[in-house]
C-alpha cells in the first residue's frame, strides 16, 4: 500500500509533466470536438459528427502511452530511482505498483478527455446514440487508454531513456508502422503490430454501420487479446531488465 500512495503521489508531485500533457490533450480535445459539432447541420449530418467525435477522442490513447513512459522514466532522468529501489527492494514490487499506478491514470486521463467531448456533445449535437454502440466504444477507448499507458510503462522501463524512449514510441507507431502498413506483401504483417491492434480495438468502423469498408484481418476480440499480449510482453521485459540493470 505504501508503494501504491508512493506512486501517486510521484504523479500529484510532477504537476509541470502531468498538468501539461492533461491540458494539452484537453486542449486539443476542445478545439477539435468544438470544429466539428460546429459544423454539424442536421438529425444525419450530427449522428456522423458524434462518430467524428468519438474518432477525436480515440487521440487519448496517444497521451496516455507517453504518460506511461513518464511514470517510470522521470525517475530515471531525475535520479529517484535509486532511492525508490533501496527503500523497496524488490524490483517486481516496484513495477507492480506503477503499473497500477499507470492502468489508473491512463483511464482517468482518457476519462477526462471523453466528458468533455460529451459535454460539447451534449450541448450541441444532444449526446450519444444509447442503441448505436457509441456508449461501448467509450468503454473500449478508456480500456485502452489503461492498456496503453501500461505497454508505455514497460517499454520505459525497457529503455530508461526518457527521451529516448518517447522519440522511439512516437516514430514507430506514427511512422514506421504506416510505412510498413503501404508496402506490397508486408501490409498484411502490418496488421499484427501493436499499434494496429489498438487501432482496431477503438476503430469505429464496425459500428457505423458501413459495410465493406472494415478491413482488419481480426474482430474486436482479436485486437483486445493482441493489444494485451503487447502490453504483457512489454511488461516482462521491462521488469526483467529493471532487475538486472544497476542503477
Amino acid at each position: 500500500m505504501r508503494l501504491l500512495w508512493s506512486e501517486f503521489l510521484k504523479l500529484r508531485t510532477a504537476p509541470r509533466t502531468t498538468l501539461g500533457l492533461t491540458l494539452g490533450l484537453l486542449a486539443i480535445t476542445a478545439l477539435g470536438a468544438a470544429s466539428i459539432a460546429s459544423s454539424a447541420s442536421g438529425e444525419f449530418s450530427s449522428n456522423f459528427a458524434v462518430w467524428d467525435l468519438m474518432d477525436l477522442v480515440s487521440i487519448s490513447v496517444v497521451f496516455t502511452l507517453i504518460l506511461g513512459i513518464l511514470i517510470v522514466t522521470w525517475e530515471y532522468r531525475h535520479g529517484t530511482i535509486t532511492p525508490t529501489f533501496l527503500a523497496a527492494p524488490k524490483r517486481e514490487r516496484v513495477m507492480a505498483a506503477k503499473l497500477f499506478t499507470a492502468l489508473v491514470a491512463g483511464a482517468v486521463l482518457a476519462a477526462l478527455c471523453l466528458g468533455l467531448a460529451l459535454a460539447i456533445a451534449a450541448l450541441w449535437l444532444g449526446g450519444l446514440d444509447s442503441e448505436g454502440g457509441q456508449w461501448e466504444l467509450a468503454g473500449r477507448i478508456l480500456l485502452a487508454a489503461a492498456l496503453w499507458c501500461a505497454f508505455g510503462l514497460g517499454i520505459g522501463a525497457a529503455i530508461q531513456s526518457q527521451v529516448g524512449t518517447i522519440v522511439s514510441a512516437l516514430i514507430w507507431f506514427l511512422l514506421v508502422e504506416n510505412i510498413l502498413s503501404v508496402i506490397p506483401r508486408v501490409e498484411r504483417i502490418s496488421d499484427y503490430l501493436p499499434g494496429s491492434a489498438i487501432d482496431r480495438f477503438i476503430s469505429t468502423e464496425a459500428l457505423r454501420d458501413e459495410p465493406g469498408i472494415v478491413s482488419s484481418a481480426y474482430g474486436l476480440w482479436g485486437a483486445a487479446l493482441l493489444a494485451t499480449a503487447y502490453v504483457v510482453g512489454a511488461l516482462v521485459v521491462g521488469t526483467v531488465l529493471v532487475q538486472r540493470r544497476d542503477v
